[in-house]
Parts: structure tokens; C-alpha cells; sequence
């Protein structure tokens, strides 16, 4: 009976409901799935909450950092009157290629990343779907830009 006592105390301490059992039986109503389904998704939304911040912060970073290295490029602009005025110094060595690349690859996907946290928040479609998008998805977006922006830089 202690035993009880004590695995009742702290169901209920987590949030468990009350329910019936039937011995040899399961419930399985559509009302039942339905209900578990929305206490599960909702409980892993709480949880992954403050990682979708995290990403979105570091994807905002990103985005914010290769724009400007976009406009303030190594080097900078010939400014002498020619042909070539305005025209990054360092255009035609490889290392300036690569740099403009992987920076043009990070910016892409960071946005992606943040379009994608701000595209499916859980309020607009099914729990599933949503932490589906936002684990991968974004994920990987964050892990390709960052490693576009180390290159880059």
C-alpha cells in the first residue's frame, strides 16, 4: 500500500490524470487517442520551446553577420576612376570567390532557418508536423549556414 501511495503522489505531482483500468481491456476511442495525442505534442512543444529560441537567435546571428560581411567585403572597393570603380579589389583571387560563396550560402540558409521557425509555429498546424519541421529542418539549415560562414570567414 506505501508503494501505491507513493507512485499515486507523484503522478499526480506530473500532471497524470485519473482514470479507470480494465483489467484484459484497452480503451481506444478516437476522444482517447485524440486527448493523449494533444498531452504528449503539448508537453514536447513546452519542451522543445526554448531550443526553438536558441535556434532562432543563432540563426537571426547569422543572418545579421553575412549580410554585413556581404556589404564590407575583404579588401574593399577600388575607388580610383576607371573602369573598375566600385569594384572589390580582391575580385579575381580564388580566396575572394570562396568567400563570397560561402557567405551567400550561409545567408540563404540562415534565413531559411528563420523563415521556417516563424512559418510553422504549432498554432497554424498539427503538433507533429511542427516539431517535425522544426527539429529538422531548421536544424540542419543552422548546421549548413554555420558551416558556410566558418568557410566563409
Amino acid at each position: 500500500m506505501f508503494f501505491q501511495n507513493v507512485i499515486k503522489g507523484e503522478l499526480e505531482r506530473y500532471g497524470a490524470t485519473r482514470g479507470f483500468r480494465r483489467s484484459g481491456t484497452r480503451l481506444k476511442g478516437k476522444r482517447e487517442e485524440a486527448l493523449y495525442k494533444s498531452n504528449q505534442c503539448n508537453q514536447l512543444a513546452k519542451d522543445s520551446k526554448r531550443k526553438d529560441d536558441t535556434y532562432l537567435i543563432v540563426a537571426a546571428l547569422i543572418v545579421t553577420v553575412t549580410f554585413a560581411a556581404g556589404f564590407t567585403v575583404p579588401g574593399g572597393y577600388e575607388s580610383s576612376d576607371g573602369p573598375n570603380k566600385g569594384m572589390a579589389v580582391l575580385r579575381n583571387k580564388p580566396s575572394f570567390i570562396v568567400f563570397v560563396i560561402a557567405d551567400m550560402i550561409a545567408l540563404a540558409y540562415a534565413s531559411a532557418a528563420v523563415f521556417l521557425q516563424f512559418k510553422f509555429s504549432p498554432s497554424e498546424i498539427d503538433c507533429e508536423r511542427w516539431l517535425w519541421y522544426s527539429k529538422s529542418n531548421t536544424h540542419w539549415n543552422i548546421r549548413v549556414a554555420l558551416m558556410a560562414m566558418v568557410t566563409a570567414f
